[in-house]
């Protein structure tokens, strides 16, 4: 059986630290104890260091690693990434870029504002309130829009500090309960050939007919009103339906009449008078000839023929004289053509 061999380090151990504590005595002053280093050398060990006269150096193993361990450190390479950390990295990395971009994502969303079609909240500067409301168009994302209030049933333009988020938290129109014969103020909401709608804070908005704008003949009602115009409206009835019958007549002064004005008064009935045609429709012609209203001569009193298109008769800008059939109590003024020296009496040019 061979002897087992001691290992290197393990051999030279105790005698590095007997040379060590003998070399720190020595350069102490040969005396027997390192108070400074708080270490106690034997007798003999003192003597030995004594006899060689060498001053140890301070540079010991307790105070600093040797060069060959400096150059084991400098030299040891990294410690190799686990193929699942660097998994994981990727994964975090990935999930991070993915946040980033959902942020921007947000931010952009949040800088563009609403969107048509998105249920919020308007404020309503008459009475200072917040109302539901949809968007209904973007003027400038971010900035304007025009919205709908789902109750009141019109739109507006309103700015980005006009509009919020719908939080629940929306005020309810308050009605009023319309009584005929009442005088109302209201806007103009929509204007139509036939007439223009007013709100004048009833559930839904009543019609003016254009017969009833003002006292005297329209042809158009946008030569009058236009959307968005404050009138003052009375009720004359309610439909068994519920629509709402509006006049403005003698309500409004700053609606203006025209040149030919004849202020309120009415022809007289069986009398003759000479005017000029205004307008031509397939039922007849009407007639300005300075009354608060135009006259209008039918198609069935233009001859005493059957005339199956007014036009093959009369003409727009034609001088005529007409013959009043009657004035009714609503103001429609009947005229005719039938009679000696009725009718056309000088053509437009």
């Amino acid at each position: 059986d061979f002897p087992m061999r001691p290992s290197p380090s393990s051999a030279a151990l105790p005698l590095l630290l007997l040379a060590a504590a003998g070399l720190v005595a020595l350069g102490l002053g040969h005396r027997g104890a390192a108070p400074e280093l708080g270490l106690a050398l034997s007798p003999a060990a003192a003597a030995a260091c004594a006899r060689t006269r060498t001053r140890p150096a301070l540079t010991t193993m307790a105070a600093r690693p040797s060069l060959t361990m400096q150059r084991l450190v400098r030299q040891r390479p990294p410690a190799p990434v686990p193929e699942m950390s660097r998994r994981s990295a990727l994964l975090r990395m990935s999930s991070e870029v993915e946040t980033m971009e959902e942020g921007v994502k947000g931010a952009d969303e949040s800088a563009e504002g609403f969107q048509v079609g998105d249920q919020i909240l308007s404020f309503f500067s008459e009475d200072e309130r917040w109302y539901n409301a949809e968007v209904r168009d973007v003027l400038e994302p971010g900035k304007r829009y025009v919205v709908y209030y789902t109750e009141y049933g019109n739109e507006e333009e309103r700015d980005a500090s006009q509009v919020k988020p719908d939080d629940g938290t929306g005020e309810t129109w308050e009605y009023i309960e319309p009584q005929i014969g009442e005088v109302y103020d209201g806007e103009v909401v929509n204007v139509r050939p036939f007439g223009i709608f007013v709100n004048f804070g009833a559930e839904r908005d009543g019609m003016v007919h254009i017969s009833q704008i003002a006292p005297w003949r329209i042809e158009d009602p946008e030569d009058v009103v236009e959307v968005g115009q404050l009138v003052r409206v009375r009720l004359l009835d309610i439909r068994d339906d519920g629509k709402l019958q509006l006049t403005m007549k003698g309500l409004n002064p700053d609606i203006q009449p025209p040149e030919n004005y004849g202020g309120g008064r009415m022809p007289e009935e069986g009398s003759v008078y000479e005017g000029k045609v205004v307008s031509i429709r397939p039922f007849g012609a009407f007639i300005n000839f300075g009354f608060a209203r135009d006259g209008l001569v039918h198609v069935s009193q233009m001859a005493d023929y059957h005339v199956a298109d007014p036009e093959q008769v009369v003409a727009v800008g034609d001088r005529v004289k007409v013959l009043v059939q009657s004035v009714e109590p609503s103001g429609r003024i009947a005229l005719t053509f039938k009679g000696e020296g009725l009718g056309v009496v000088e053509e437009a040019m």
